[in-house]
This record gives C-alpha cells, sequence and structure tokens, in this order.
C-alpha cells in the first residue's frame, strides 16, 4: 500500500520560499552543491529604489534608501539589443518583504524612486551607486578655483543640494552667477561634486 503524506498551507509556503531563495543562488555557491566562491566575491543583483512597510516615505537626502531584488530581462533575449521598452524588471516579491533591504550609498546622491540599480551585498551590508552626473543650478555665486552651494534637480524642482567645486579648466577665471543652470558630476579620487558646464 503507497503512503501519501501531505503538507498544510504554512509549511508549503515555507517549502516554496525556500526553492525560490535556492534558485537565486549563483549555481556554484555552498550551499546549492557547488564547489563555492571566494571568501571576498560579492553578490550583485538588479534592484529597484522604493519603499517598504517601516519606511513608508521615499527620502530625498541621506546615504541610505530601500532597494527591492529583483530580476531585469531583455525581452528581446539579446541584451545588446534591448531598448527601454524591451527591459522588464521583475521583482522577487513575498509578503513579508523579505526581498526589500535597507542600501548604503557608496558615492552620488539618492537616485529617484523606481529607478533601476545594480546593488551589490558585502557581508550583511547592501551597497548601491548613487547618482553621480546631475543637472543643477547655482544657489549662489561660485568664483574660479572655489566651491560653492548647487541644487541639483531631476526635473524641473529643486531635489536637495551639494557643495560643488569650479577648480578645475577653470584658467579663465571669472565667476558664475547665482542662478545659472549646470552640470554636475561627482569626482571620486576626489571625493567631490565638480561643476564641469555652466550657462554663460
Amino acid at each position: 500500500m503507497t503512503t501519501i503524506r501531505t503538507f498544510d498551507e504554512s509549511t508549503m509556503d515555507r517549502i516554496a520560499a525556500m526553492l525560490r531563495e535556492w534558485e537565486r543562488l549563483p549555481p556554484d555557491a555552498p550551499n546549492r552543491g557547488g564547489r563555492g566562491v571566494s571568501p571576498s566575491a560579492r553578490e550583485v543583483r538588479w534592484a529597484k529604489t522604493t519603499t517598504s512597510y517601516y519606511y513608508p516615505t521615499y527620502p530625498t537626502t541621506g546615504n541610505a534608501v530601500v532597494i527591492e531584488l529583483g530580476d531585469y530581462d531583455a525581452e528581446s533575449g539579446d541584451p545588446k539589443v534591448a531598448t527601454a521598452n524591451t527591459l522588464t524588471f521583475t521583482p522577487y516579491v513575498n509578503a513579508d518583504e523579505s526581498h526589500k533591504h535597507v542600501a548604503v550609498l557608496r558615492v552620488g546622491v539618492i537616485p529617484p524612486e523606481n529607478a533601476y540599480v545594480r546593488a551589490y551585498r558585502e557581508g550583511s551590508v547592501w551597497w548601491i551607486d548613487g547618482v553621480t552626473w546631475m543637472k543643477g543650478k547655482t544657489n549662489a555665486s561660485v568664483s574660479a578655483g572655489s566651491s560653492g552651494i548647487c541644487g541639483y534637480y531631476w526635473t524641473t524642482s529643486e531635489i536637495g543640494t551639494v557643495t560643488a567645486y569650479w577648480d578645475w579648466v577653470d584658467g579663465a577665471g571669472g565667476t558664475i552667477a547665482s542662478g545659472k543652470e549646470i552640470f554636475l558630476r561627482w569626482y571620486d579620487p576626489g571625493n567631490q561634486w565638480q561643476i564641469v558646464a555652466s550657462e554663460c
């Protein structure tokens, strides 16, 4: 006689969750039966900036933001010819929001909400690179060889401010007046924002 064993609904949910997590692991992950990876290897995932139950308001300043992990696939089957219209992000949706994490910005400023980013984990901490190329306006005049407070924009409204330097390619001297439109670029070696272009 064949004995058929069944599981209750909560047990089946736990088994399904474990299978989903196992499928997301790299093929050579130790707990997937592979040969293992270097202890210094970083887990890298696609993610989308978002909110969560505990953080319902999306921030515009600071150095941390909620992300949800997922897959970003090219529907065409060939990422080399994919366009914005053929790329699809599918989040790993879990009812307990365990697919969402607080990520720390390594550089730049917080991206807009629902922006797609690459997230990587080192130990128990998730990291993302923030926006490092922005349009903005000077909030005060900036003289050649110095710095000043500048606002940055996603559309037509100021999101926040940064201290930006105009101390390179400034041999002609002069001053960028307050209220001028500019482009800002993060300069990683100097750990600072640079004004790379401005209107006359």
